[in-house]
């Protein structure tokens, strides 16, 4: 294995600059201005990341200020020094800016030697019809420098006509491409580019997005740095680029999914490539082969700079580096372990190395079709840092088959989905990228903020970065990839919105988060969303553990460190809510009493397991430094979050820490003190989570007592430092033996909860209060039972319920279910009645569809069932469509409603498609609702349902696509309240209507106006009472193959049995189950077709003989119970089988009429009657291909085929057909005999002449 002493980039660079060493060629002193490290000066979070000079610079070249030459006068040097002016003249020497040259092309035919310069005159500008590309290489002492001269302007090429060359023309697939470069460098090393402006976008160019603007993209960069695959191996080093202008660059990606071909465009673009030596330009393929590369040698880039550029609106990227596939797909082996690290011809991986990316300014925030800002492929042990990067489509920051990449300090903002890819992060180490240090970054409103997707193998340590405001649809952390490692600790991810966050989730879905080959370890990080509830999932494949949780729904069950306070900032107003500048250094950095302080872990990086090659190292020298760059000791515990806490007054500290009573439960309201050497006293109260702090006690000896009503106090004697001292309190000696009882009643409040001994006797009774909360104290210790009742619901025991000494025993919540009666159906509607099309609404209900689109509102089949749709199929509709029932429901009271429903469109706006089902008391001649009551339906890649209680009511699940969702609401009209389940299980209880009032008349189906989108409703039912959900019995057994057989269960009612049986052709049958519950699902065989009456069916396969198909059904209570059924059903033996299921003689009927059945005799006779035709053709087939047929004509044999059609030829007379069947076992024995009477015509004639006395010849 190679040594990872002096690959291994993980912290480098904190550890450099403290040192003082040169990283990458490039002193710890040049990092001072813009370093975090260095940063105390700057007051926001996101200007100690970024680089706020540049970031300013290239705002202001954006709002439309002159890019102006920042070296105007050449340095000395050992070359000669070459001008080039709009006014000059080819013929000229060159040499002086007195007589300078005019033209590009005298330029591209010199080569130039170590040392020389190229310079063009400021405030000048070129039309060019050939990219730039002056000739030679320098040398690592004496570069070639092609920059600018004099004040102003830089000076601009514009290479919007290269692209009109027709020689420049080539062919991908069946579509001509066009190259066309601003400045081109071809195997030159030891380059300086510096201090131009280059712009290469077509006319009519604007930015948008529109069929007209992409197919104004095409084959363009604006700098093209290209090393060439020869005879010899070539490393092509020592590019620096910086102090540039390249905006306006409309390139095609080409091939987003390929190799070779893809993403090879935009502002500054380093490749390899093959080329074309007859046309000059390369060879494109999505990717070159073998045999296209047999006789080459590798070639690829090291010690590449590239610096303080500004690049604006380019497309497809920004920067990019790109190697060819063959040399660029790291080898992994069979995929089981990590990528290798080879760079031999035998083993193929040739990145680039050495490669720095710093202090740029990268904007495509007004291009519609620009992607990613940074796309580093093919890549190792290189630097991403300082850059400031808004509006990449795709991703900001994209690395792939890369290795050993730091990034850090980069500012990135507004990364969002475009036309030019499907992602939309800030950061995204890809394929094949292993030990990627990701630390110091600011990330604000992207898509995705940071996408670990490691396909085949990734690993990466995240770190210390601020992660805030994501979209709502997307995650902060997007969890993808197949194999890898993954650590993600010390960072913040914040949600200052007011919309709901996903902090980590995949979009791959659980599948991703439970790979037992793909770990993610997840420590003391801050999920902090103050504003809106978030959420973030967890797998087998994640640990979770001292990470500081606010407002979030599920904290993990394995975190068992979790801080669930507050994590309180030294300026909580900058974290209260708003926009990126209001989040200040204050809003990150822990204030004294703060819960995070010092309640991390310390994270030792593969401590989970022995990962070849991808082994990070998470110290440099024994210690770590925040995203501030405070240092502290690696193996010191540190806090959660990206900040450290740091003292500001050296004589006073302070102490915190969790308060736990006997049975190590956190204890909420424990009065703490601090009595000082002075006397003075500091009082605090635990919160919730048993959690307090007291800070500014004086350094020195200080008296500490915690008071717990039930408990002893307890006493401390402590040693105050200016640091926070981590302090628990235990409360282990109870002074009663009295204890309590809480919980909650989801169902709110007057329930009445009876607390009961052993023997059933009554200790206390108490009601719950508006929120449907109890808390019942002073019970003596023991065991007792539970029961919680109230008028028109069923009453529910928790039984077995401990009572502690000074001890709160919390209930789970409990809903008491509706009590059973008699059901009564308000509106019971399930669509079939109806003919599939277009929908009018029949008598029950009322239609608006203005747009008089027959598909947006209409009946559609499927597999026999009939569903009401509404859809918008695309974005031109102009209203909205509506379905409501036409008489009032007059529902008061309690009263459920039971639907199904279903999303097939995927590609609606997020922002604004609903389709939904929503209920009022009132509503408009049009359908439309001013005041909803309880409302519920899918916005895009979502469930929701809104709950009136809250001021953004609107409250998502995530949920799939073409997936049905069985959804319940129990409403109560005297409490202006609902509980919303899905599939049978609660979401959300007591949501408020958003409109109060006693009695609810309309239930509308509704689809928004011009968003995509459709809803699929199955049935709708509302009802008072409750119908049976438990019961598991079948109401009746269809098999549409058998339609006249009666299925029989048996005295055990769990076998169903039927005397009809299956003909052997029949070798599968389509069974139909109803169920007595209508709330059950039903699985038969191995296909779960869900809710069932019996227009739904499955398809179940039949063998010969005797066939037994389960058939389970899984009642929809809370109780989940499921009854397995055995429908036994036969199928005739293919072995026994000696009849024919087809016969038929040409121009004759038999009588009886032929059935094609297995005849219950074993002789058959059918009469043919009479014919006057000899020419018959006589067809039979046979029931199986293994039973034996012989065909007898008159006694002769004709035929021994099995089936067949054969002619016969009938005497004149009596004539016999037999067709002896024998099964293929030879036990079964049938003969078919056709009896046929042939007349002739001419045998006619001649008995009506005897018998006609006018025929008569006289003799």
């Amino acid at each position: 294995m190679k040594a990872k002493t002096n690959r291994i980039l993980a912290t480098i660079i904190a550890a450099a600059m403290i040192a003082g060493q040169s990283v990458l060629g490039v002193s710890a002193e040049s990092y001072a201005s813009n370093s975090a490290v260095e940063s105390e000066g700057y007051s926001a979070i996101k200007e100690a990341a970024g680089d706020a000079e540049m970031k300013a610079l290239g705002e202001s070249i954006r709002a439309g200020s002159v890019a102006t030459v920042k070296t105007p006068q050449p340095e000395a040097t050992t070359g000669t020094v070459y001008y080039i002016s709009n006014d000059g003249d080819d013929a000229n020497s060159g040499t002086s800016a007195d007589a300078p040259w005019q033209s590009i092309q005298k330029v591209n035919v010199t080569t130039f030697e170590p040392g020389d310069m190229v310079l063009f005159e400021a405030g000048n500008s070129w039309q060019l019809e050939e990219p730039l590309h002056p000739l030679g290489s320098g040398t690592a002492d004496a570069p070639i420098v092609i920059g600018a001269y004099g004040e102003g302007a830089k000076p601009c090429f514009d290479a919007k006509a290269v692209a009109d060359d027709p020689n420049r023309a080539w062919a991908y697939g069946d579509v001509t491409k066009h190259s066309s470069d601003g400045l081109y460098l071809e195997d030159q090393s030891h380059i300086e580019v510096r201090d131009l402006e280059i712009v290469n976008a077509p006319d009519g160019y604007d930015g948008s997005d529109s069929t007209v603007q992409r197919n104004l993209r095409d084959d363009r960069r604006g700098i093209h740095v290209v090393a060439t695959v020869g005879s010899t191996e070539k490393n092509i080093q020592g590019v620096y680029l910086h102090d540039l202008y390249v905006h306006d660059v409309t390139g095609d990606a080409m091939s987003a999914t390929k190799w070779d071909s893809s993403k090879r465009s935009g502002g500054i673009v380093f490749e390899t490539i093959l080329k074309d030596e007859t046309t000059g330009l390369p060879i494109i393929k999505d990717a070159l082969s073998d045999t296209d590369l047999k006789g080459y040698e590798p070639a690829y880039f090291s010690n590449i700079i590239v610096e303080n550029n500004i690049l604006i609106d380019n497309g497809y990227s920004s920067i990019a580096f790109k190697q060819l596939k063959k040399w660029g797909v790291r080898p992994n082996g069979d995929k089981t372990t990590a990528p290798q690290y080879y760079h031999t011809k035998e083993q193929g991986w040739y990145p680039h190395y050495n490669i720095t990316i710093r202090n740029n300014y990268l904007d495509h925030d007004k291009y519609e079709l620009g992607a990613n800002t940074i796309y580093l492929t093919n890549s190792k042990e290189s630097l991403i840092e300082h850059n400031y990067c808004v509006g990449a489509g795709t991703s900001a920051i994209e690395l792939n088959q890369a290795d050993d990449i730091v990034v850090q300090y980069n500012e990135i903002y507004r990364a969002r989905r475009k036309p030019t890819g499907a992602d939309s992060n800030a950061i995204d180490p890809d394929r094949n990228a292993t030990n990627i240090l990701i630390q110091y970054n600011y990330i604000d409103s992207c898509g995705d903020g940071i996408l670990l997707c490691g396909f085949n193998y990734g690993s990466s340590i995240v770190r210390y970065n601020v992660i805030k405001d994501s979209d709502s649809e997307k995650r902060y952390i997007n969890i993808h990839g197949s194999k890898g490692h993954n650590y993600i600790y010390n960072n913040i991810l914040y949600n200052s919105t007011g919309e709901s966050a996903t902090f980590i989730a995949s979009s791959g879905g659980s599948n991703y988060l439970n790979n037992s080959k793909n770990h993610h370890y997840i420590y003391n990080n801050i999920f902090y969303s103050p504003n809106a509830v978030a959420r973030l999932d967890d797998g087998s494949s994640l640990e979770y553990s001292n990470n500081s949780y606010y407002n979030v729904s599920a904290i993990p069950t394995e975190d068992t460190a979790a801080v669930r306070s507050m994590p309180v900032f030294k300026n909580i107003g900058s974290v209260s809510g708003g926009t990126a500048t209001e989040l200040t250094t204050d809003g990150i950095l822990p204030a004294p009493t703060s819960p995070v302080i010092g309640a991390g872990r310390v994270v030792e990086a593969d401590t989970k397991g022995n990962y070849p090659n991808t082994i990070i190292s998470v110290a440099t020298d024994g210690y770590l430094a925040d995203f501030f760059g405070t240092k502290f000791i690696a193996e010191q515990k540190p806090s959660i979050g990206p900040a450290e806490f740091v003292s500001e007054n050296a004589s006073v500290g302070g102490i915190s820490g969790t308060v736990t009573d006997l049975y190590g439960q956190s204890t909420s309201g424990v009065e703490v003190s601090v009595t000082e050497s002075d006397g003075t006293v500091k009082n605090t109260v635990s919160d919730e989570y048993g959690f307090y702090a007291i800070y500014g006690v004086p350094v020195g000896s200080a008296a500490v007592v915690a008071h717990l009503d039930g408990y002893a106090d307890a006493t401390l004697t402590l040693q105050i430092t200016n640091e926070i001292l981590k302090q628990d309190i235990l409360f282990d000696e109870p002074t009663t033996s009295m204890g309590t009882i809480q919980g909650v009643v989801t169902n709110g409040a007057g329930v009445t909860v009876d607390i009961v001994d052993a023997e059933g006797k009554p200790v206390v009774t108490a009601i719950t209060g508006e929120d449907g909360s109890y808390q019942i104290a002073d019970i003596p210790a023991g065991t007792y039972s539970v029961i919680f009742s109230c008028d028109g619901y069923d009453s529910v025991t928790r039984t077995n319920v401990e009572v502690k000494p000074a001890y709160t025993t919390v209930l789970d919540d409990v809903t008491l279910p509706v009590t059973v009666s008699e059901v009564s159906f308000l509106l019971k509607e399930n669509f079939d009645s109806y003919p599939v099309g277009a929908f009018d609404g029949g008598d029950t209900w009322n239609v608006y569809n203005p747009d008089g689109n027959v598909d947006k509102i209409s009946i559609v089949e499927e597999s026999g069932n009939k569903y009401l749709r509404l859809a918008q199929t695309d974005e031109s509709g102009t209203a909205a469509v509506r379905v409501w029932n036409k008489e009032a429901l007059n529902a008061t009271g309690k009263f459920s409603l039971y639907t199904r429903i279903r999303s097939t469109i995927t590609d609606g706006n997020a922002s604004h498609s609903r389709f939904a089902i929503f209920t009022a008391a009132e509503i408009g001649q049009d359908g439309n609702i001013s005041k909803p009551m309880a409302d519920f339906g899918f916005y895009p890649a979502k469930l929701f349902v809104d709950d009136g209680t809250l001021a953004k009511p609107t409250q998502k699940y995530s949920c799939s696509y073409d997936t049905w969702y069985n959804i319940r609401l129990d409403l109560n009209m005297d409490t202006d309240t609902f509980d919303f389940y899905v599939d049978g299980v609660l979401k959300r209880a007591n949501c408020g209507l958003r409109t109060a009032g006693d009695t609810l008349n309309y239930v509308n189906i509704f689809g928004t106006d011009k968003y995509k989108g459709d809803i699929l409703v199955d049935y709708i039912w509302v009802c008072k009472g409750t119908p049976d959900t438990e019961t598991t019995d079948i109401e009746s057994i269809t098999v549409d193959e058998l339609p006249n057989a009666e299925f029989v269960a048996d005295a055990d009612n769990a076998t169903y049995t039927t005397n009809s049986v299956a003909p052997y052709a029949c070798d599968q049958i389509k069974v139909r189950i109803k169920t007595v519950n209508p709330f059950a699902t039903v699985t038969i065989g191995a296909q779960k077709i869900g809710y069932a009456d019996d227009s739904e069916y499955a398809v179940v396969s039949l063998a010969s003989g005797e066939n037994l198909i389960p058939i389970t059904i899984t009642a929809a209570g809370d109780s989940a119970k499921s009854k397995t059924y055995t429908l036994k059903i036969n199928r005739e033996n293919a072995d026994l089988l000696a009849y024919l299921t087809t016969l038929d003689i040409s121009g004759i009927t038999l009588n009886p009429t032929f059935t094609g059945e297995n005849p219950a005799e074993d002789d058959v006779i059918f009469d043919g009657g009479e014919t006057n035709e000899a020419m018959h053709t006589l067809t039979w087939v046979s029931a199986t291909d293994t039973m034996s047929v012989t065909v007898l004509v008159n006694g002769e044999t004709v035929s021994t085929n099995n089936s067949g059609t054969t002619e016969i030829t009938l005497q004149e007379g009596a004539n016999t057909i037999v067709l002896s069947t024998i099964s293929a076992s030879a036990d079964e024995f049938k003969s078919y005999t056709i009896n046929v009477q042939y007349v002739s015509n001419a045998s006619e004639r001649g008995e009506a002449e005897i018998a006609t006395p006018e025929t008569a010849t006289e003799f």
